[in-house]
């Protein structure tokens, strides 16, 4: 199943490089350079010829590492959106706080099995808060929106999808694990669609980023 999330995000990577260009948020093209350089990472830690034991404390160490530096650029990119507006400056303190978390987990608590799933959960939750103040600012808008042309809806929609499982199965995944490896491991397929919605949605917001291009100069 990973091989097919792996590709998955090799194909949404591939779409991302050829919209690249003609995307005009700097951002969202910075995340499409991160997309490759995450699904390159994840391609070597699933054929990297390492001891089990090395090959976790690597993962966790990528991990811990990358996933403060996706959130960056998920705030960066919501920013436009939020200029001005106090939220802005508590999304970028919560930056600080997330790759501070990801730097303690690097350097002094790597040996311990949930390191990385703390990074990842409390991401998670940071995104929640991003994504659903995005689409409150939506509702309170006076203006005409058309919300199936805009990139960000669609990139709102991919990541309140994704973390609100995510969140709930990697919190309990180690917990009920302890109990019952065979539902843990079942639960954890909620995390595999999750992934493959999230490449599907991916891919349509670098294609709307590149329409909207051409739309403007039209």
């Amino acid at each position: 199943m990973m091989d097919v999330i792996n590709w998955s995000y090799a194909i949404c990577v591939l779409v991302g490089l050829v919209c690249y260009a003609r995307i005009e948020s700097k951002p969202l093209r910075y995340f499409v350079v991160f997309l490759a350089i995450n699904t390159s990472a994840d391609f070597f830690l699933t054929g990297a010829p390492l001891a089990s034991e090395r090959l976790t404390l690597l993962t966790r160490g990528i991990y811990v590492v990358l996933k403060p530096i996706e959130y960056g650029l998920f705030v960066a990119i919501f920013g436009y959106t939020q200029a001005g507006k106090p939220y802005r400056t508590i999304a970028w303190a919560s930056v600080g706080i997330l790759a501070l978390l990801g730097l303690y987990q690097l350097l002094f608590d790597l040996d311990n099995n949930s390191a990385a799933t703390n990074v990842i959960l409390v991401k998670g939750v940071f995104t929640l808060v991003l994504v659903l103040n995005y689409f409150y600012e939506l509702l309170i808008s006076d203006e005409v929106l058309y919300l199936t042309r805009d990139p960000l809806f669609w990139l709102a929609t991919a990541l309140l999808f994704f973390n609100a499982g995510n969140v709930v199965v990697t919190g309990f995944y180690h917990r009920l694990y302890e109990y019952s490896p065979s539902i843990a491991k079942s639960m954890y397929y909620v995390n595999y669609v999750g992934n493959l919605v999230l490449c599907v949605l991916y891919g349509v917001t670098f294609i709307l980023a590149t329409r909207n291009n051409k739309a403007d100069e039209e």
